[in-house]
């Protein structure tokens, strides 16, 4: 066997679980309009061990939505996990930490936002999100 075949092996076992948390998932309308018919659902899939950006994730979204009205926004915090959660963490197709907006049948992956600048520039991900919040909320009131 080759030398090379080894390290290959390593680097992408060590890479996979950061490829997991950029899925693109394909949730099914059923779930999302049980989940925010009302209002924004915003959903935040973890597992139990969690990174510093995932954290941020966490901390800053909960920011966004304690600063907006609860009758528009809500925030989910999904333990990947727990057994009751599987029907959620199966609908999203999640397997690491994930980020979604849910209205009205319609979600928003925003797991590559969300970790692109939660940790690095939480102001910028803050805006962004807030931003993309009120952009879900406008294209459903037409």
């Amino acid at each position: 066997m080759n030398k090379f075949y080894p390290t290959l092996l390593l680097a992408l076992l060590l890479l996979a679980p950061l490829a997991s948390c950029q899925q693109k998932p394909a949730p099914s309308t059923e779930t999302s309009q049980a989940l925010a018919a009302e209002k924004t659902t915003v959903l935040y899939f973890h597992g139990k061990q969690r990174c510093i950006t995932c954290r941020a994730i966490e901390k800053y979204a909960q920011e966004v939505v304690k600063a907006l009205p609860p009758e528009q926004v809500e925030m989910r915090i999904i333990d990947i996990t727990a057994p009751a959660n599987q029907t959620l963490v199966s609908q999203y197709k999640v397997s690491w930490s994930s980020l979604f907006l849910v209205k009205g049948g319609k979600s928003v992956d925003l797991t590559k936002m969300a970790f692109q600048y939660a940790k690095p520039n939480p102001d910028t991900f803050k805006k962004k999100l807030t931003a993309e919040i009120h952009k879900l909320e406008a294209a459903l009131s037409k």
